[in-house]
């Protein structure tokens, strides 16, 4: 049997592929290889993706390798050098360890001595916290006389009484009074409590800094520093600024420097409109940079 004219054209449009007996159309076929050929390209370049991190990799352990051989070297200079030098090694790593332990120790101690207004008020020096206080009247109640003249009875006639005997300079008798008020009238209004507190204060300081004798200067100046504290333990006192850069001069007579100047830092700190602060740097500066400053700034 023979083919006829048309049995080459059609051998040629057709590809026979035996797969899953299917046949494929060349078009189809064509798009196949292509399709192998840009996958075999994908392929090519993933591995020499792969080859060049591997090369990147191999390059940077290559370089640790040698980073480490270097070392190492070093280290054996080192030990050959100074056979010596791991125990001294060892020596200097206990006493940096307990070097390190004195100072987490002063830390701490630090931390619970560290000078604050608060600290200080709360356990001044022993001197000061041992100075005596002034004797009370055993019945408040009762009249009493003061420079030859009866104290009113009535609060504010009271504290005007006292108050003229402060103006009048007569700073024993007005610190008398200013006592026997605050005894008398706790309950009056809050401002003549504060005001005849800090004027009691007042007061006594003004009969320190008269004194001549020593002893009697120190022991008024504690005395000083504990009528002041009154005022300062009154958080609505208007006159707190005074009260602190008063205290700073009562410590710095006595000889706590340091702790003067906690109280005229705390002053330029929390009163910064005070008129008082300007004296408070200059008594600073004299006593010196580090007096009273807080630790950890």
């Amino acid at each position: 049997m023979t083919l006829g004219p048309a049995r080459p054209a059609l051998v040629a449009g057709l590809v026979v592929l035996s797969v899953g007996g299917c046949i494929t159309t060349r078009e189809e076929g064509d798009a196949l290889r292509r399709d192998m050929q840009e996958l075999k390209a994908e392929v090519a370049q993933a591995q020499r993706q792969l080859s060049d991190a591997r090369t990147q990799e191999k390059g940077r352990l290559d370089e640790l390798a040698r980073r480490v051989h270097e070392l190492e070297g070093t280290l054996a200079n080192l030990r050959q050098a100074d056979a010596d030098a791991g125990v001294q090694l060892s020596k200097t790593i206990a006493e940096l360890q307990t070097l390190r332990g004195d100072i987490e120790q002063a830390r701490h101690e630090l931390g619970e001595t560290t000078k604050t207004v608060a600290s200080i008020m709360e356990r001044p020096p022993v001197s000061v916290s041992a100075a005596e206080k002034a004797p009370k009247i055993d019945d408040v109640n009762k009249p009493a006389t003061i420079g030859g003249r009866e104290v009113p009875a009535e609060p504010k006639a009271h504290y005007d009484f006292a108050k003229k005997l402060y103006d009048d300079k007569k700073y024993g008798e007005s610190a008398e009074a200013f006592d026997l008020f605050l005894l008398r009238h706790k309950s009056a209004l809050p401002d003549l409590v504060d005001n005849a507190a800090f004027w009691k204060a007042e007061s006594i300081f003004e009969q320190a800094k008269s004194m001549s004798d020593a002893k009697a200067k120190d022991a008024a100046f504690k005395q000083v520093i504990l009528a002041y504290q009154v005022v300062l333990d009154d958080a609505k006192s208007e006159k707190r600024d005074s009260a602190l850069y008063k205290i700073g001069i009562c410590f710095e007579q006595l000889g706590f420097k340091e702790e003067a100047g906690v109280f005229y830092n705390e002053l330029v700190e929390k009163h910064p409109k005070s008129t008082l602060v300007a004296d408070a740097k200059k008594r600073l500066k004299a006593l010196g940079p580090s007096k009273g400053k807080k630790k950890g700034k």
